[in-house]
């Protein structure tokens, strides 16, 4: 066995070792995603119940048309690796929807910023395909900005037109799951998947997308009136670097 031939050999063994460490890397990458993300979601709040707008009636004390509602806040915090980086924009968008029951029509609204009527449920507030923050001072749910050092957004995914209370046997209503039970409306014509993107745009011009997954509501809103689950782990949510 001359030398020229062991160089050779030696040369094929290093480069197939360079091209299965490369494929390792990319594989890596494809399933785990970025691990040294200036900033991360680092947990979503959740907060579900019953909502209903009562209808012109002169018949009938009660009248509600009702809604199921779900708000999401989304906490995006710094990361170790945070290099004095800043927040440039957050979107969220490419919702999609996914029931077991067709009940009802789906909606994404946006803050109005009313602290005591912080989602305003009409097409004003609808969101058409996205919703855009921008990184600022602060965080400012209804002009749409989150502070660029980190903060909180959200939104409110709901199911509107779910059925009618109609009654003249209460003397008051409260608006929350229970409302459910007194329609005769099962959990499980409410419950949903919700996915959707959500994509970080840093200071350097560096974009971060991955897909968040979110089964709602919360819990048994029909026994407990409304619920909220805080979620931490996130570790399903794949963040890669894209291109715009």
């Amino acid at each position: 066995m001359n030398k020229t031939f062991i160089k050779r050999l030696l040369f094929i063994i290093v480069c197939v070792l360079a091209l299965l460490g490369c494929g390792f890397l990319i594989l890596q990458y494809s399933v785990e995603g970025d691990k040294k993300m200036p900033f991360n979601i680092s947990k979503i709040l959740m907060i579900s119940t019953v909502d209903g707008r009562k209808n012109d009636d002169a018949e009938n004390l009660w009248n509600i048309s009702l809604s199921q509602v779900n708000d999401l806040y989304i906490y995006v915090d710094k990361t170790e690796n945070n290099k004095g980086e800043t927040i440039k924009e957050i979107r969220l968008d490419n919702f999609d929807i996914v029931r077991p029951s067709g009940i009802g029509d789906t909606r994404i609204f946006k803050p109005t910023g009313d602290l005591k009527s912080l989602y305003l449920q009409s097409t004003e507030n609808q969101l058409d395909k996205k919703i855009i923050y921008v990184g600022d001072r602060i965080d400012d749910l209804k002009a749409g900005t989150i502070s660029n050092i980190g903060g909180t957004i959200g939104f409110r995914y709901a199911i509107e037109n779910l059925g009618k209370y109609v009654s003249n046997d209460d003397t008051e209503v409260v608006y929350n799951g229970s409302l459910l039970k007194k329609v005769g409306i099962e959990l499980d014509k409410v419950k949903s998947t919700l996915n959707f993107d959500f994509t970080l745009v840093t200071s350097d011009k560096i974009t971060y997308k991955g897909t968040v997954s979110i089964d709602t509501p919360a819990g048994d809103i029909g026994e407990e009136g409304h619920s909220n689950i805080e979620i931490t782990d996130l570790s399903s949510v794949v963040f890669k670097r894209v291109k715009e």
